[in-house]
């Protein structure tokens, strides 16, 4: 997915992650369910960041969101762009 190196990696361990093989992502599980970002947003404009852990997330960025772009039988939880190819091509989106 773009971005999630720069909203849920924190800096330090960006480039290690970029190096890593999408079969070591679940390494980053720790810093999905408690992402760095909403905790500087909340620090720098003082918006309430949503409660940790955030497992709702780990469907977005590790194992796809069941119904709608989470592949059948066992899913290796990594970070990717998942597309859902079921969706018919309309003319008038």
């Amino acid at each position: 997915n773009p971005l999630v190196n720069e909203v849920v990696i924190p800096l330090k361990l960006k480039d290690a992650f970029n190096a890593s093989k999408p079969t070591q992502d679940g390494a980053a599980l720790k810093y999905v369910t408690n992402p760095e970002l909403p905790k500087l947003v909340e620090a720098v404009y003082g918006i309430d960041a949503p409660a940790t852990p955030r497992n709702d997330l780990v469907s977005v960025f590790l194992t796809g969101v069941k119904g709608l772009n989470k592949a059948k039988g066992k899913v290796t939880p990594s970070e990717q762009l998942r597309l859902n190819m079921s969706t018919p091509v309309t003319a008038e989106p």
